[in-house]
């Protein structure tokens, strides 16, 4: 998403890019917000903040990307902020090619 800026006295307006992790939350936006946290945007400019999938989790805010759940963690939920600790023979030992 673009932000707007008016330049003082002038009647042009520079439009900027929000960097990765941000969003401008309409058109007409002068300033760029974070996502939150358990989401996050990989592009600048890509739209909107997009909920972190199942098996990945992220706690902090203007997030590009998502974090994996370490072995013996899971999550099943999507847009969650931590892993969940398995119970003992529950879980599978994944490895993720990305």
């Amino acid at each position: 998403m673009f932000i707007s800026r008016v330049a003082p006295g002038e009647n042009t307006v520079d439009c900027s890019i929000c960097n990765q992790g941000k969003i401008a939350v309409s058109q007409a936006a002068l300033t760029c917000v974070d996502c939150a946290v358990g989401k996050f945007i990989a592009e600048a400019g890509g739209g909107g903040c997009k909920q972190c999938p199942s098996g990945y989790w992220q706690d902090g805010l203007s997030s590009s990307m998502c974090k994996d759940c370490v072995r013996g963690m899971y999550q099943q939920d999507s847009g969650k902020t931590s892993c969940e600790e398995c119970a003992k023979g529950k879980c599978l030992d994944l490895i993720r090619n990305n």
